[in-house]
């Protein structure tokens, strides 16, 4: 120790090395114990919220995808707002497409094989009845000159029928494909439509029914010219076939506002709205029984009989008019709908697009 510089004084100081040594060591295995005990917490509770957030869900989306590859669809569950959560979304999105296409695809499928027995069906009358005549005509040496005329014009008939039938089946197929298109050609409107309205007033008179048909198109259109006479014959026949004698039909053709007639049922010219810059409109309407609401959604389905007694249907129709008339009408980018009221009657509208430019 120093006072006024001079030692009055001195200090022993003793450090005891190995206890500070030890003290050292001791606190740093504690600080590395629990440093290693703070990584391993936080690793473990990475793993726990990796496993929870990203592979537990995964694993659940591949459950869910393998069971969808199986043919098991499973409900929905939880969809995050994370990446992941995007591939669930689009998943869910894809299945939901995949389903309604193989639905669609079973549908149309079931159709077709419902088609077929029916046409199925349908052809074993009038080939029995032509095996039956043309057997008796073989055979039978006892028939008058007039039997065989009758017998042999029975034959004609069916056997138109069988042609009219398998005509209709396959147009209703080849119209199916989505690939397959009309070939359009351009026509002048007031000189085409004149041709589809006309032409029906014998077949009207022989039948004792009035028909009212004018036509007022005028401008350009693409068509198919054979097509759509199939349509307005699959119509005016339609309307033939369920109009009594003594009342009208009326088949009427416009493409603008002056060529809405007041003889359209009010029911119809109340619900419908005419487009007169897009369209030209072909309207068969006739007085008659009218048809139910509820078959109304069916009426345009193949087969679909609002008579659902089968052995009530004579050899006018194959029962695919309606249907190929809709396709048709379709095809040319056209809609068709059809207005019923029971006890005042029915009207079909067609809109077929006007040429553009």
């Amino acid at each position: 120790m120093l006072v006024d510089d001079k030692i009055i004084g001195v200090f022993e100081v003793e450090i005891k090395r190995e206890q500070l040594i030890q003290t050292i060591v001791t606190q740093g295995w504690i600080a590395t114990t629990f440093f290693i005990f703070i990584f391993i917490f936080i690793f473990l509770a990475v793993v726990y919220l990796v496993h929870t957030k990203v592979n537990k869900r995964i694993n659940i989306l591949m459950e869910e995808m393998s069971a969808f590859a199986s043919g098991n669809t499973s409900e929905e569950t939880a969809i995050g707002k994370d990446e992941i959560g995007e591939l669930k979304r689009h998943f869910y999105t894809m299945r939901r497409q995949i389903v309604a296409a193989q639905q669609k695809i079973a549908a149309e499928q079931q159709a077709k094989e419902y088609i077929i027995a029916t046409i199925s069906h349908d052809l074993k009358t009038p080939l029995t009845s032509i095996k039956a005549y043309a057997e008796s005509l073989d055979t039978d040496g006892e028939l008058s000159e007039e039997q065989q005329r009758t017998y042999r014009k029975v034959i004609v008939e069916k056997a138109d029928f069988i042609k009219q039938m398998i005509d209709d089946l396959t147009m209703h197929s080849i119209l199916q494909s989505q690939d397959f298109t009309l070939e359009l050609v351009t026509v002048e409107g007031e000189e085409f439509f004149e041709m589809l309205v006309s032409d029906y007033a014998p077949l009207s008179k022989h039948k004792q029914i009035k028909l009212i048909a004018n036509n007022e198109v005028t401008g350009l259109y693409e068509v198919h010219p054979q097509q759509l006479v199939r349509v307005v014959d699959n119509l005016v026949m339609n309307a033939i076939q369920h109009t009594e004698k003594e009342r009208s039909i009326w088949l009427h053709a416009f493409s603008d506002a002056e060529g809405i007639l007041d003889s359209l049922f009010s029911f119809v010219s109340h619900s419908y709205t005419f487009d007169y810059n897009q369209y030209a409109y072909l309207i068969v309407q006739n007085e008659g029984e009218g048809i139910k609401e509820e078959a109304l959604l069916n009426i345009f389905k193949p087969l679909y009989q609002v008579d659902q007694a089968r052995s009530k249907k004579d050899t006018s129709g194959t029962g695919l008019g309606l249907s190929i008339t809709k396709q048709i009408i379709k095809k040319h980018g056209g809609t068709i709908t059809v207005f019923s009221k029971k006890g005042i009657g029915t009207c079909f509208i067609c809109a077929i697009p006007k040429k553009r430019g």
